[in-house]
């Protein structure tokens, strides 16, 4: 299958991001399905598309995806002074995190996935409830957790099974520069050249911990880490039958996406099953 077949399989991921921000044009799966599902979050969750797209199949669930770039779509928080909404909050995300929430109470799905790159908002002193909060790291972090905490209530209360996924890691450094140099040397090839040693315990400390508690608290959510198929054995693949995983710094391909998801589904099972 060429690249291109994957990212027609993809259909609107990218107009899914940002766009009208309407379920209607951002289906995939089983589109047959009485069962439905909803991911949410930032570009990490978008590019997940594939992934899920290959297990809604696999459990015959219709899923819907609505993402917002560098937005931590949780209830009841405001990012300020974030990206490129310096000195003010940043709305839009706001905006489209409160439509999200409205969807998933009024819409009961099955499954509400929430997919961030969570380790860029668990830092700083970005995040607030209201405007003029005091702000801090430690406050970040607080308000962080009681953000996922309601979110995962209101999930529940509609009666939904929470899901969260974690990140990938992200390009390695050097991982550019190896591409390069095995294509101008043109020498003996090999698939793992440019694969990257990544322990585990580089995992964000916090991030980690904080979904370890969540996990205990609410004994209905699943939790789906990609690094498992990402870097199995503890190193990160940077291609899958010569073409590269990631299509930035810090986002994998369409063609990765749907591979994840196939090896995941052989590895593990299917979580919505």
């Amino acid at each position: 299958m060429t690249l291109k077949k994957y990212s027609d399989l993809a259909t609107n991921r990218e107009e899914c991001l940002e766009g009208h921000q309407d379920p209607a044009e951002c289906q995939f799966g089983d589109l047959s399905s009485n069962k439905k599902g909803l991911l949410i979050g930032d570009s990490n969750a978008n590019h997940f598309w594939g992934f899920f797209d290959v297990l809604a199949q696999n459990a015959h669930i219709r899923m819907e995806s609505l993402t917002s770039s560098s937005c931590l779509t949780l209830p009841g928080v405001w990012q300020y002074d974030w990206w490129k909404y310096r000195n003010e909050p940043y709305t839009q995300c706001h905006e489209h995190t409160e439509h999200y929430y409205r969807l998933i109470k009024e819409n009961h799905y099955d499954y509400v996935i929430l997919g961030e790159v969570w380790e860029n908002y668990a830092g700083g002193s970005h995040l607030i409830n209201n405007e003029g909060d005091e702000r801090s790291d430690a406050l970040t972090q607080s308000r962080m957790k009681k953000a996922l905490q309601d979110a995962l209530n209101n999930i529940i209360a509609s009666g939904a099974k929470p899901v969260i996924i974690t990140t990938v890691y992200s390009m390695p450094t050097g991982y550019m520069e190896c591409h390069r140099s095995r294509s101008i040397a043109r020498g003996p090839y090999s698939e793992s050249d440019c694969d990257t040693p990544r322990p585990r315990n580089e995992d964000n400390a916090y991030t980690h911990n904080l979904f370890a508690q969540m996990k205990k608290e609410y004994p209905t959510l699943t939790l789906i880490d990609v690094k498992d198929v990402q870097c199995p054995d503890g190193r990160c693949l940077s291609e899958i039958n010569t073409i590269p995983v990631y299509r930035d710094v810090g986002h994998i391909t369409d063609y990765a996406s749907y591979h994840f998801g196939h090896d995941y589904l052989k590895k593990f099972g299917n979580p919505f099953k």
